[in-house]
């Protein structure tokens, strides 16, 4: 078919197909008209008129083409010219090498026409076409974009087509000579519909050469789609471009197919970024459409559906999601490949919630490992929080790397591995969060609810356990108590590490369930309670070695250990601070050091060592083998005040105290003077019992660096335990005689009884007891059981 040339007033009309070449027409003035018929050009100079200054007419089948003479010619074509529209036109780059085809100039055109783009080689839009009305149907290889009005305001068909914004030149290759001239965003407002039989779409950001951080392909338009199932792929192009962005700020429910996001594709920064201008995370009660209506308590939440992702799967490449300022809902399951970056999902500032299912792509050949990395983060204030909620995410098995930011897990959901089967690291200001807004008042004493987290855990640093959820108010004759929502979170897993976990936050307890013996960390319970389940901790280990608390110390400190048994853990009581154990009685076979308060209505058997300058209320029982030390021994509270005086102290006791035969107290001495030396007082004013067995137990005299023997003379006392009912056996007395025999010659100490007090006395080799102590002792012989229930002043 030959095409027909006509020249007119200054107009040339091509139709009847065929193709027309033009090298050189830059004289020319005129219009052209390309209806029915190929135009096509060979010039690769972008400052050249090919076709002269006039405008383009293009109408139905009318095709605008880069076309070839010889290899010379290989090259990147340009029209300059305006284009108006027409009808349904063409345009076309020749599917040969570098043949690439440029519109520079502006696109006009009425709503009902159309643009189709065919060709095997990308075509760049590079002019202000804000005035088409008409639609763009893409078919073959890509549509590059340079500014926010290439596309007009119509609708834009995809038919196995690239779509592509860019920040760089069509020629670049120096990116210092053009990195400022297009480091912008490009804005897309149309509507994207999806609608070949193709499976693979590209929408992306390309740095080329002049690769500019920061630039932004924004899709405010809505992605649709009139097939069941599609695909889009979103990345930059570039592998030697810095992150750039796609954003999506459409409502884009109507695209039933899946996303991969296989390079650089964020919402809101770099990558794809999901604006939040179409979601907010709670919305008014009204009837409002695209909502996921949650029932929580006596009312409804709602949340607006993700309308960025439609229904599909999102299989997460090398690209990222991020979230913006504000909390960012994604109900997508999302996939992910072996190749994902370091840090997949990035919402600093914010918390971005998945509620889908969570999996590694069945292709994948390595262990997936998502590290979650932001800025710097209080327990209080953490930077972001990924959260995962009602998803099946027992199909990802990979590693979790956390610094400062916090993941939450729904401690509704039972069914469900909330963070997989992998490993969790926690690397420094991460923490893990129970949250829960299931539970109602109707169903608090019967229905907590309760996470489970599966994964091994393993330490550096100094990390968080915490708890979240709305608060429910129950209430009955007498007074409303509120409670948070979220009461159980229990660790199956087995932690180990050297950091520092603190159980802080709301909630109700964290139950430990795993074998941490590998854990050499520190505790820090400032809240609430660590749950021990009443359950065996010496199983496969070395005594002393506690399974569910590992081999570091657990420091109470406003919280406490619950469910009873065995601890084989150092435990502190913090200065000023209050520490629980409850629900059962405890065995505690580390060293017990209580600064502050130690609180329980249990009984506590202590195998180990009891000391500290503070008040038991509770009923203790130094075992055989165990020693009572008031005062410290050089210990310092770590994550509490520093102990900055002397180690002497006094170690009240209200709820009674039992020495078991074969048990040790140590008393230092570091003066004479009142408070110089450690004492042991109970507060019968609680109503328990005073009686104290002192037979079969020794007490030590320890006189420490420092002490002025000088000072200590014949006659002096002092009283060692102070306000109880004694057993007539006086406990063994051990001290060093040489070091006694400093303060004067024949130096010796002597244990008296006098009213409710065990009493030491300096002595000399020659005394005997008292008057009043020789009828003590004899009335004990004599009646066989001799008690003295009257209690006194502390004499010194």
């Amino acid at each position: 078919m030959e095409t027909t040339l006509t020249s007119l007033a200054n107009t040339i009309s091509l139709s009847g197909g065929g193709e027309l070449t033009v090298v050189d027409a830059s004289s020319f003035a005129g219009n052209w008209v390309v209806e029915g018929a190929i135009l096509s050009v060979t010039n690769i100079d972008s400052s050249a008129k090919t076709l002269g200054t006039g405008k383009i007419l293009l109408g139905t089948g009318g095709q605008l083409k880069s076309g070839y003479l010889s290899d010379s010619q290989y090259g990147n074509k340009y029209i300059s010219n305006d284009i108006e529209v027409v009808g349904k036109g063409e345009i076309y780059a020749a599917d040969m090498y570098y043949c690439r085809l440029a519109l520079t100039g502006n696109i006009t055109g009425l709503a009902g026409t159309s643009i189709t783009k065919k060709g095997g080689w990308p075509i760049h839009i590079m002019g202000n076409n804000s005035g088409f009305a008409g639609d763009w149907y893409l078919e073959g290889d890509q549509l590059v974009l340079h500014s926010d009005n290439s596309l007009g305001t119509g609708t834009v068909y995809f038919k196995g087509a690239q779509f592509l914004a860019t920040n760089a030149d069509i020629n670049s290759t120096d990116s210092e000579k053009y990195a400022n001239a297009y480091a912008r965003n490009v804005v897309i407002k149309n509507d994207l519909v999806l609608r070949a039989n193709l499976n693979q779409y590209l929408v992306g950001v390309d740095g080329s050469a002049a690769s500019v951080a920061g630039s932004k392909a924004i899709i405010e338009g809505n992605i649709s789609s009139d097939y069941d199932i599609r695909q889009i792929t979103i990345r930059g192009m570039n592998s030697r471009s810095t992150v750039l962005e796609t954003v999506l700020r459409g409502d884009n429910t109507g695209f039933l197919g899946n996303w991969v996001i296989d390079k650089y594709i964020l919402p809101e920064t770099s990558d794809v970024n999901i604006a939040s201008n179409k979601i907010a995370p709670i919305v008014s009660t009204d009837n409002t459409s695209n909502v996921k209506v949650e029932t929580v308590y006596n009312g409804t939440k709602k949340y607006y559906s993700d309308s960025r992702f439609g229904a599909g799967t999102i299989t997460l490449g090398f690209g990222k999601l991020r979230g913006d300022a504000t909390s960012t809902y994604i109900h997508n399951d999302i996939k992910l490949k072996d190749n994902i970056p370091e840090n997949p999902f990035v919402f600093e500032g914010s918390v971005l919630t998945l509620t889908g299912n969570l999996t590694d792509d069945e292709n994948n050949t390595k262990k997936v490992v998502i590290a979650l990395r932001n800025g710097e983060v209080t327990q209080d204030n953490p930077v972001s929080r990924l959260r995962l909620l009602d998803g099946d995410n027992s199909g990802f098995s990979g590693d979790w790397r956390l610094k400062n930011t916090f993941l939450v897990t729904n401690a509704g959901n039972v069914k469900w591995k909330a963070f997989g089967s992998g490993t969790i690291y926690l690397e420094g200001g991460a923490g893990l969060v129970g949250y829960s807004s299931t539970a109602t008042a109707s169903t608090y004493n019967s229905s907590r609810g309760r996470a489970y987290i599966y994964n091994d855990i393993i330490v550096s640093g100094t990390n968080y356990l915490r708890s979240d959820g709305d608060t429910v108010t129950v209430s009955n004759t007498n007074s409303s108590t509120s409670y948070n929502a979220n009461f159980e979170v229990q660790l199956a897993g087995n932690i180990s590490g050297d950091g520092l976990l603190i159980r802080t936050g709301g909630g109700y307890k964290w139950e430990i369930r795993g074998n941490n013996a590998a854990y050499t960390g520190d505790w820090l319970v400032q809240s609430d309670y660590l749950d021990t389940n009443n359950t065996a901790t010496t199983e496969g280990n070395s005594p002393g070695v506690d399974v569910r608390f590992g081999s570091g110390t657990l420091y109470l400190d406003g919280g406490g250990v619950q469910g009873g048994g065995a601890i084989f853990s150092d435990i502190t009581i913090n200065k000023g601070k209050t520490g629980y154990l409850r629900n059962n009685d405890f065995q505690l076979g580390g060293q017990v050091s209580v600064n502050g308060t130690l609180d329980t209505t249990q009984k506590l058997t202590f195998t180990n060592a009891l000391q500290g300058t503070g008040i038991m209320n509770t009923t203790a029982t130094m075992a055989a083998g165990s020693i009572l030390a008031p005062g410290s021994i050089g210990v310092t509270d770590a994550y509490g005040t520093a102990e900055t005086d002397t180690q002497i102290g006094t170690l009240t006791f209200q709820r009674g105290l039992t020495l078991n035969p074969g048990s040790e107290v140590q008393i230092d001495f570091a003066s004479t003077a009142v408070g110089g030396h450690d004492r042991i007082l109970l507060d019968t004013a609680t109503g328990y019992s005073s009686d104290v067995s002192l037979d079969g137990v020794t007490l030590s005299i320890n006189f420490l660096d420092g002490f002025n023997f000088n000072t200590l003379t014949y006659g002096d006392t002092f009283d060692i335990l102070n306000g109880a009912t004694l057993d007539g056996t006086l406990p063994t007395l051990s001290y060093d005689v040489n070091v006694l025999s400093r303060a004067y010659e024949g130096a010796r100490l002597q244990l008296l009884f006098d009213s409710g007090s065990l009493i030491l006395r300096a002595a000399n080799a020659a005394d005997v007891p008292e008057p009043g102590s020789w009828l003590l002792l004899l009335t004990a012989m004599l009646l066989g059981v001799w008690r003295l229930r009257k209690p006194s002043s502390v004499i010194r």
